[in-house]
């Protein structure tokens, strides 16, 4: 096996083992989403203001309890089930990725660079460390499976006609 070839097993290995804690981490927040009732999150909130004895008249506290209060069912079962629906798309990528399969990296690739855009908006509209670390991550991954396809089809464009990479 080549040093570049096992270069490239790595990177979509990592980059498949981060997409799959993604999936894990929204899966379990879709689910228990999904098992929410409205007037659940709003007695949250008011236990965490009162726990943590934030100031209750706070106007933050005051627009994200009204935010939360205006919550119907059908609307948290919507919001649960995009965030499953996002969960199971990490899924399937992380997946794809550790079995090295070319469709996942076009996947990824497509997936993760239309979102580029967006969190770059949300990292000048209120940034924050983590934003800012998932943003450059997205990046560097869609850069690295870029770069990794490119090559992949040099390569291949190279090989003599009637032979395989692997002869």
């Amino acid at each position: 096996m080549s040093q570049d070839s096992h270069r490239r097993r790595w990177g979509l290995a990592m980059i498949g083992v981060y997409k799959l804690a993604k999936a894990a981490v929204l899966l379990i927040g879709g689910a228990f989403v999904l098992r929410l009732k409205p007037n659940d999150i709003l007695d949250g909130v008011i236990r965490i203001v009162a726990r943590f004895r934030f100031d209750p008249e706070d106007e933050l506290i005051h627009a994200t309890i009204a935010r939360l209060s205006g919550l119907s069912e059908k609307r948290l079962v919507a919001i649960g089930a995009g965030i499953v629906f996002y969960g199971l798309l990490y899924l399937v990528e992380g997946v794809g990725l550790l079995l090295q399969k070319r469709w996942a990296e076009y996947l990824v690739v497509v997936t993760t660079g239309l979102l580029i855009p967006l969190e770059v908006y949300e990292v000048f509209k209120k940034g924050s460390p983590l934003r800012i670390a998932v943003l450059l991550a997205n990046v560097a991954i869609v850069a690295y499976l870029i770069r990794t396809i490119q090559v992949e089809m040099r390569s291949r464009d190279a090989q003599p006609p009637g032979t395989s990479p692997q002869d």
